[in-house]
């Protein structure tokens, strides 16, 4: 995280100590990633790869400016999350816990399963394939659609597929 606007990998723990925007973020195994207090890690191509284990993102913030943050691979994310242009939840498994309040857009989820733990994000979610973990009521939330219309004429059709077994009463 020492040069700005370049991509990076990372294979062990690394705290990010102060704020930098880079082009991508590539992860290797299961560690955390820890964004120092107040601090921002801009990802401006959106871009984020975990080719194995889990990747945890804490603290500080995930910030994908004009750019849609795309996630790919299992990424737990608890960091806030800013960004104009949504959050495309692109394949593996993902945690959302973070306040999502600064995240515009749609959240879109093709063939993955996100895990949504928090109350925070506004917009609209499309599950074009894949499932949809709701783990809290949604009251700041926008629509749900499942099985989009739009679907793009190459995506293999799936059946999406939803759980609010832990949002609560009246979710």
């Amino acid at each position: 995280f020492s040069t700005a606007g370049t991509n990076v990998a990372i294979t062990a723990a690394t705290t990010v100590a102060s704020s930098v925007d880079i082009n991508a973020l590539k992860r290797t195994g299961s560690f955390a990633l820890t964004i120092g207090a107040g601090q921002t890690l801009g990802i401006t191509s959106g871009m984020i790869l975990n080719t194995s284990g889990t990747g945890t993102i804490t603290g500080g913030t995930v910030a994908f400016g004009s750019k849609p943050g795309v996630l790919f691979g299992t990424n737990n994310i608890s960091s806030a999350i800013t960004g104009s242009d949504g959050v495309i939840v692109a394949s593996g498994n993902g945690t959302f816990s973070g306040d999502l309040s600064g995240l515009s857009g749609t959240m879109d989820v093709y063939g993955s399963t996100p895990n949504i733990n928090t109350d925070t994000f506004a917009g609209p979610i499309k599950v074009r394939t894949g499932a949809l973990n709701l783990n809290v009521s949604q009251t700041a939330g926008g629509a749900i659609t499942f099985g989009v219309a739009e679907n793009d004429a190459n995506l293999i059709p799936t059946n999406p597929t939803i759980n609010i077994s832990g949002a609560g009463a009246n979710a």
